[in-house]
């Protein structure tokens, strides 16, 4: 039994009538009276009573013909998933993301794919870039939002915004009521930073701010979490070099200026250079949207 039968039988038994059923199948009438035969045979039952003038469904061919619905339904429905899963309309994205892009980019981004795609399952893990970088390439994630510059040819990036540092400073300190801070009249500061191995390319360049300013700083303490460097600061434990989208998370006893000296860093989209699904290819679409 094929489904072709199955639909053979379904357009007869609701048009009951041979004639009609063949046209509406762009069919000859023989033939469908053929199949429908061949059906009844390899059920072993008769699903058309044929002695009255016009055809009627026998018992057997009403219960048939309701059990046959759900399976065309069932049908419909397995063909318009799959095709959305094609379309990428549908299925599972997996996005690791950086800190600094979590306070502002990344959420109008999700928000605005997740208006036009909202059958997409969305998978959000923060990572530093390094290991946005290595999941990228093990394709445990299919998107990620890092710092910039990576040099790896397999990943493909787009820049998306340049973020510059600013300093955290403790709301007592006597230079909180600066407007602009110059890194150079920090020097003997205690600094909470980042680790070097969660962004050494950043981690690298507060460094180098530093010492441009004609000093090394003296790091008391590396802590992961930016949220808990900020409470940290508040604290009056040291002083930190952020980027500036921290700022958006207000955090009493913490106040932030701007850096003088910085010239910032840049935030980009990443994916896979062979990946070209549209799943990927569409978010990419979406953040290009919000981005430029």
């Amino acid at each position: 039994m094929e489904l072709r039968h199955l639909r053979y039988f379904k357009t007869v038994a609701e048009e009951l009538h041979f004639g009609r059923a063949s046209k509406k199948l762009n069919m000859a009438q023989p033939p469908l009276s053929k199949q429908i035969k061949q059906l009844e045979e390899e059920l072993g039952v008769k699903l058309f009573d044929r002695t009255r003038p016009q055809i009627r469904l026998t018992r057997a061919g009403q219960e048939f013909l309701s059990r046959i619905h759900s399976i065309f339904d069932d049908v419909e429905t397995a063909v318009r998933e799959t095709q959305k899963i094609e379309q990428g309309k549908k299925g599972h994205l997996t996005i690791g993301f950086s800190v600094s892009a979590s306070y502002e980019l990344l959420p109008k981004i999700i928000r605005e794919y997740q208006l036009k795609y909202p059958e997409v399952d969305l998978d959000l893990r923060e990572l530093t870039t390094v290991e946005q970088v290595e999941a990228l390439r093990k394709e445990e994630i299919q998107v990620g939002f890092l710092r910039t510059p990576i040099d790896q040819e397999m990943i493909e990036t787009q820049v998306l915004h340049n973020e510059k540092f600013l300093i955290a400073l403790p709301e007592d300190h006597p230079s909180s009521v600066e407007k602009v801070s110059v890194l150079g009249d920090l020097r003997n500061e205690s600094f909470i930073m980042f680790p070097r191995k969660m962004g050494p390319s950043n981690y690298d360049e507060i460094i180098a701010l530093c010492r441009n300013s004609g000093f090394s700083p003296n790091i008391t303490l590396e802590v992961s979490q930016i949220q808990t460097i900020v409470n940290l600061v508040a604290s009056g434990l040291g002083i930190a070099v952020l980027p500036e989208s921290v700022k958006i998370a207000q955090r009493s006893g913490v106040v932030y200026r701007p850096l003088r000296e910085t010239t910032g860093f840049d935030i980009a989209v990443a994916w896979r250079r062979n990946n070209n699904s549209l799943l990927v290819q569409n978010f990419l679409s979406i953040t290009k949207m919000c981005c430029f």
